[in-house]
């Protein structure tokens, strides 16, 4: 998502305003001291950044703490395989409505203040969870960190990009994309610490109370930020769903968050429930399969960059739908080899996917897009995959519903001609 308009020409140091004027001439001077107060902006601004990014790490990992600690609350709590894929659906529908209503909130307070309220409100949600004696409540305070995650990312995409200069803003928002791919590799090593102090109801508490207090210092001591976003503009957006290349790409980005995300938070419980592999085994590969993400993102954009997104997206259907399906087709040492790989392939997608996007849309359309399309991908591959592998896992096991995710992306290999039509 992009920064709101009325940041560009107001707050950054970059903005038309200060290019447009005469003491920005391409002299050797200027422009070298210009290069110079921009690298001297940019390492004022890295500590801020570093220090959001840290509170995205926090909210990421209390979105996904649930499934290295789900075989222990599965049995506390009594529920199902499916009633714990529930609740995945829980969080990805508190994150989607949240994400609709962020430029709401945005608007009425600002940036700043809006990142501080996700932040108690997933760290208050998150306590709560820890201490829910029954399922019902413990359903309402996933649903409200869900609510806490949606909220914070639009505001802090404005925020690093007030903070940084504009020639900088990759590097800023690459610091701050860092968060989600750690957590993936350190939630299941933070999940055996906890199991080892105590019972998993210390795993959320934990992270909410560090999620409150780093909320507090964010909002006492953090410099920027203190403009205010736009709400959506609703006829902007008929012209957005009424294009049948949103939904397909929808459609593609669902199923890639299905093998990214779904599949990460049921895989322990499959893996100890089919394999009778233990617990603190399948976390450990779980964390160790992660470490790889960060790479492959890279790879996916080299691959985009040489390939075309069109091409690129074909690649990873075909991979990631094979690799996924033979997590239910496998044992033993093959299926750690399996696990590892389709790991490895889960974040190939997204950069060929966005830059899919980015061509499809003009800039006025492009972020819109993306928050449309947000809250129904994640609902359906945070949320709606992960509950169907939980039906899968209470009638036959888990290895059906890989097999069928798997079998999806290959039928979606059906749509890239109809795809590279649309993008040309």
């Amino acid at each position: 998502m992009q920064p709101d308009s009325t940041f560009h020409s107001q707050n950054t140091p970059d903005g038309p305003d200060n290019l447009d004027s005469p003491d920005n001439l391409d002299s050797p001077d200027n422009l070298d001291g210009q290069n110079k107060q921009d690298r001297a902006s940019f390492r004022s601004a890295l500590p801020g950044v570093v220090f959001i990014a840290f509170i995205f790490l926090l909210l990421f990992m209390g979105r996904i703490i649930i499934g290295p600690l789900m075989v222990d609350i599965q049995t506390e709590l009594g529920i199902s395989h499916t009633q714990s894929g529930g609740l995945f659906l829980l969080i990805a529908l508190g994150a989607g409505l949240s994400v609709l209503l962020s430029g709401f909130v945005a608007a009425a307070v600002n940036h700043k203040r809006t990142i501080w309220l996700a932040t108690l409100l997933m760290g208050v949600s998150l306590w709560g969870a820890g201490h829910a004696y029954s399922v019902g409540a413990f359903r309402m305070w996933l649903f409200g960190a869900g609510m806490g995650v949606g909220l914070y990312l639009p505001s802090a995409i404005a925020y690093i990009t007030c903070l940084a200069p504009q020639k900088h803003w990759g590097k800023a928002l690459s610091v701050h994309e860092c968060a989600p791919n750690s957590a993936f590799v350190l939630t299941p090593l933070l999940a055996e610490l906890v199991l080892w102090l105590d019972t998993w109801r210390l795993g959320p508490s934990a992270i909410g109370v560090a999620l409150v207090a780093m909320g507090t210092l964010f909002f006492l001591f953090a410099r920027g930020g203190d403009f205010k976003g736009s709400p959506p503009n609703i006829a902007t957006a008929r012209q957005i769903v009424v294009r049948p290349i949103f939904w397909l790409f929808t459609l593609l980005v669902s199923l890639a968050v299905g093998v990214a995300l779904g599949t990460y938070g049921m895989t322990p419980l499959f893996l100890v429930h089919d394999h009778g592999m233990a617990r603190e085994v399948a976390n450990e590969l779980v964390s160790v399969s992660r470490i790889s993400s960060v790479f492959m993102a890279l790879v996916g954009g080299v691959l985009t960059d040489r390939l075309g997104p069109v091409r690129t997206i074909t690649i990873y259907l075909a991979c990631a739908g094979t690799a996924t399906a033979l997590l239910g087709l496998t044992s033993g040492s093959f299926l750690v080899g399996v696990v590892l790989v389709q790991a490895l392939l889960a974040g190939l997608f997204f950069p060929a996917g966005y830059t899919l996007l980015s061509r499809a849309f003009d800039s006025r359309l492009r972020s819109l897009a993306i928050s449309l399309s947000t809250p129904i991908s994640a609902a359906i591959g945070a949320g709606v995959i992960p509950t169907l592998l939980g039906v899968a896992g209470d009638h036959g096991g888990f290895a059906t519903g890989f097999v069928c995710l798997g079998g999806a992306l290959l039928l979606a290999l059906a749509l890239m001609p109809v795809l590279r039509r649309m993008a040309d």
